[in-house]
Parts: structure tokens; C-alpha cells; sequence
């Protein structure tokens, strides 16, 4: 049954299988796949200011078919990819800063067999990449970002 975005699963499942199909093969290692994946969202959605929140399929089909979005997006796209290759990445959400009063900011954590570690797949102005950070990288980043990456640790498995 089609979701309220007009697309299936099954849909969605081949869309991601073509993608997944160009991008990584059998004798990649985890981590080279994870990474394939990485800059295959980071490369091929245009960032928007704004998406719809909330709904992680629609979030998807907006980054493998619409190509644009915004942090929920990229997370979106990444965690329904590394998904169908049978990884289990987490979401964290932004806490609110005294720079913002909401949460503005969605990406992943990523166990690859040694601990999880910061995963976000996002465009920032800076060009950073944020693949498998640790939690001290990346804390060290947000505060010198107003926060960029703020959220309560406690809410979440330990972070190599």
C-alpha cells in the first residue's frame, strides 16, 4: 500500500538496491561500504533549509529520489541504506542550545563491529565530514560550532 508520499516499500527497498548496486560490492569491507554509502548521501542530495520532519521513509524517498532535503533528510537516506545492508544505526536529535530554541539537528550513530561512533552524512558550509567521529572529535567540533552537535548523552549507548 502506498505510503502518504505515493510510494511503496518495495518501491523504496529497489530504489535503494540501485543505488547500493553502484556504489559498494561484495568484497568491500563493512567500513568501505559504510563509507560508500557516506558520501553517496553527502554527494548526491542538494541541501534545503527545510523538510518535513518525523516520517524516516518519506525522509528517504526524498534523498534517493528527490536529491534534496535537509538534515533529516541526509540521516534519512543514510540509515534506510546502511539498513538494507543489514547495519543498525541510531538516531541522535540536537538538543535545544541557547542558540536555538529547537531541535534542528538529526544524524546517526554507527556500530561497525567496534563501538559506535558519530556518523553524519549532512553538508556543512565548512566542509567537514563527519564519518565515524568519535564522541571527543566531535564534541570539540560543536563547541567550536555553537552547538552544532549538542545532545544529552545520557540518551544513548556509549560512543567510542
Amino acid at each position: 500500500e502506498p505510503s502518504k508520499g505515493g510510494f511503496t516499500l518495495d518501491e523504496l527497498n529497489g530504489y535503494a538496491d540501485k543505488i547500493l548496486a553502484s556504489i559498494i560490492n561484495d568484497s568491500m569491507s563493512l567500513h568501505d561500504k559504510a563509507y560508500a554509502i557516506y558520501k553517496w548521501t553527502r554527494g548526491n542530495i542538494g541541501y534545503l533549509n527545510d523538510s518535513p520532519k518525523g516520517d524516516w521513509l518519506q525522509g528517504a524517498y526524498d534523498g534517493m529520489i528527490k536529491r534534496r532535503g535537509d538534515c533529516f533528510t541526509y540521516a534519512a537516506t543514510a540509515k534506510f541504506l546502511l539498513e538494507r545492508i543489514d547495519l543498525e544505526p541510531l538516531v541522535i536529535t540536537k538538543e535545544k542550545t541557547s542558540w536555538t530554541n529547537q531541535n534542528n539537528h538529526y544524524w546517526l550513530l554507527l556500530d561497525l563491529g567496534e563501538g559506535y561512533y558519530h556518523y553524519d552524512p549532512t553538508r556543512r558550509a565548512d566542509g567537514t565530514w563527519f564519518f565515524m567521529w568519535t564522541d571527543a572529535q566531535l564534541l570539540e567540533y560543536s563547541n567550536n560550532h555553537r552547538g552544532s552537535h549538542n545532545f544529552t548523552r545520557d540518551k544513548y549507548p556509549k560512543i567510542q
